[in-house]
């Protein structure tokens, strides 16, 4: 990808796709696969250093990304293939939704729902069905209704 497209994205918006600061270690795995990690030493302990090509993530023990470091010497950049997903892809959002009210994080909940609304508005779409039911389970719903959006 070319640097200044990556790094205007990441500018735009705080994330490459999945990746941004204090995201769950494990979503990133799942989304972009396993990355190869940067020993220092013989020392295996947290925090530690993973890479996805010029892509550099920070991790601490709580398993949450602290840092993000792009290797900007080229013009072109090696990102994961991940980030490249078509960013109006409803299933994506309810995901994120899902991902970030399992985790209690009500910040990120509110974070994917604005984005979601705010991409179809702007490509003059209304919300699927069940992207609007989950949004209403998630915001309003009893625990009942919650475990069945879920």
């Amino acid at each position: 990808m070319e640097l200044l497209d990556v790094l205007a994205e990441l500018a735009r918006s705080g994330h490459l796709g999945p990746v941004e600061n204090g995201a769950a270690w494990d979503q990133i795995t799942a989304a972009l696969g396993e990355p190869w990690e940067v020993t220092v030493g013989k020392r295996r302990s947290w925090p530690r250093l993973f890479a996805y090509g010029d892509l550099e993530l920070t991790v601490c023990r709580c398993q949450k990304i602290t840092l993000i470091c792009l290797q900007t010497w080229r013009d072109v950049i090696d990102v994961p293939t991940g980030l490249d997903v078509d960013d109006t892809a409803e299933l994506l959002y309810r995901d994120w939704m899902r991902i970030e009210h399992a985790a209690g994080n009500r910040s990120g909940l509110h974070t994917a729902i604005t984005r979601i609304q705010q991409i179809n508005q702007a490509i003059d779409c209304s919300l699927e069905m069940e992207t609007t039911q989950l949004i209403n389970a998630l915001l309003n719903g009893s625990g009942t209704e919650v475990r069945r959006a879920l």
